[in-house]
């Protein structure tokens, strides 16, 4: 499918997709101990929550080092695996005794990496009955344990199973052989089905990574990573694209040496959006999130973790571990990032935070609806935003990004291929600034700038 330039509704499209919000970049923050005090204070209201509270939890091991991978991880984990988990776990200790946590009640936890499977069934109990006796989950509470097919193992699982985790997640990011050895993928189809069938098995809910927007990907290429993972028959397929600005100096060196072909242009990569859209949609699967497509008649449908960090101004996230990033009301902090300082840091009875910003982001709701294609007009009218956001969104809809009903507004399908355009369009001019600043910083540092315009004149 192509677009004619008549139809074309932005003229280039963000150099970044995925972050969180609100944006630190260039706005004043708090750094070292005194972005610790700050996290404290806030950590010490006693106040309730009407929102969703979620938990984010990160192990930063991994066997082997994917080449695009964004998140802080190593490969040296053997001497430091068990200091680390013993950090976490008084973490955690630590968190769940502050008086905005003890009267909380958790509605999902998230374990991610880097490669959390790298845990040893004792390891995962141990982390599992920190995590149950510190913290009350609610009824339907929902617990992710991310793990790589490299790692997964029959009595790993059963571990998991018994702490209660109750959704799995593992990424396959491509079938195709040319890409598998370009990002250094070293799973083979059979330990692929074998996590899947595993967590089938153990859990209510099985998740598969699939990536695309990948360097010189053609549309057959990617048609065919879609109709092997949509063979795979898993609960659910995340869908994300590559992030190029997100990945590793060492990765985009090779694209700048032609190494790697170059990515996919603008206007393609939103028409490989709408192919992706167009055959899960058409395949038994249901968009519920902009990335996540969950089957029909999948016994668990939800992602109550995605609704928490792409939720709004009350749905709260904590991350624990090295580089957790957490957002609370009028707070968003963000832990160390090197492993060490993490253990140090803990071991001395001090919150392991790197920075900290003050910021009520009334509008987080607003500025992430694209990621969850529908807000409800009351939400607008809860936090009383401004003219500027109905202006925003009388264009958009002009533009056909967006439709209203009585109660909602929601994404067109055009709107949900131009995701991202329409998430930046609704932030407020200061946060687009930080943004810019944070997305200049990025391409100075990795000296990368990708095409962005979706119309390109002709000479």
């Amino acid at each position: 499918m192509s677009l004619g330039i008549k139809e074309i509704p932005f003229k280039e499209i963000p150099a970044l997709w995925n972050f969180f919000y609100p944006v630190v970049g260039n706005l004043e923050k708090s750094n070292g101990a005194s972005a610790q005090a700050l996290a404290k204070e806030y950590l010490n209201k006693n106040e309730k929550n009407k929102g969703l509270t979620s938990l984010y939890l990160h192990i930063p091991f991994c066997d082997t080092i994917c080449t695009f991978c964004p998140f802080i991880k190593t490969t040296n984990y053997i001497n430091n695996l068990e200091p680390y988990l013993d950090a976490l776990i008084k973490e955690i200790r630590m968190l769940s005794s502050t008086p905005k946590m003890k009267s909380r009640v958790i509605d999902a936890v998230y374990i991610g990496g880097g490669t959390p499977s790298v845990l040893q069934p004792d390891q995962i109990r141990r982390l599992g009955d920190a995590i149950t006796s510190n913290f009350e989950l609610a009824e339907d509470y929902e617990w992710t344990f991310e793990c790589a097919a490299l790692t997964t193992t029959e009595d790993k699982i059963k571990a998991m199973s018994e702490i209660g985790v109750n959704r799995g997640s593992f990424g396959v990011q491509t079938f195709n052989e040319k890409y598998k050895k370009m990002f250094n993928l070293q799973w083979t189809e059979d330990q692929v089905q074998h996590t899947r069938d595993l967590m089938m098995n153990y859990f209510n809910a099985c998740n598969m990574d699939l990536l695309y927007h990948l360097p010189g990907q053609t549309h057959e290429e990617l048609l065919e990573d879609i109709e092997k993972s949509i063979s795979l028959n898993t609960s659910s397929i995340d869908v994300y694209p590559l992030e190029y600005l997100a990945t590793s100096k060492k990765f985009l060196n090779s694209i700048n040496n032609s190494k790697y072909e170059k990515p996919p242009v603008p206007i393609e990569k939103i028409n490989y959006n709408k192919l992706v859209y167009d055959r899960l949609n058409s395949s038994g699967y249901f968009q519920n999130y902009v990335y996540t497509f969950t089957k029909n008649d999948a016994k668990y449908k939800r992602f109550k973790f995605s609704e928490t960090i792409y939720g709004g101004y009350e749905d709260e996230f904590l991350a624990l571990g090295v580089g957790g990033y957490s957002t609370v009301k009028g707070l968003s902090y963000g832990n160390v990032d090197n492993v060490d300082d993490y253990i140090g840091l803990v071991s001395k009875g001090s919150f392991p935070v790197a920075q900290a910003m003050e910021y009520h982001a009334y509008e987080r709701g607003l500025v992430f609806f694209p990621k969850k294609m529908r807000i409800e007009k009351s939400h607008l009218e809860k936090y009383n935003l401004e003219e500027y956001f109905y202006i925003k969104l009388k264009s958009l809809r002009e533009k056909n990004m967006i439709y209203e009903t009585q109660d909602e507004f929601l994404l067109t399908d055009e709107g949900k291929a131009w995701f991202a355009n329409v998430m930046v369009e609704l932030m407020p001019v200061k946060q687009k600034n930080a943004l810019d600043f944070a997305i200049n910083s990025m391409q100075n540092n990795k000296n990368w700038k990708e095409e962005k315009r979706t119309i390109i004149p002709s000479l």
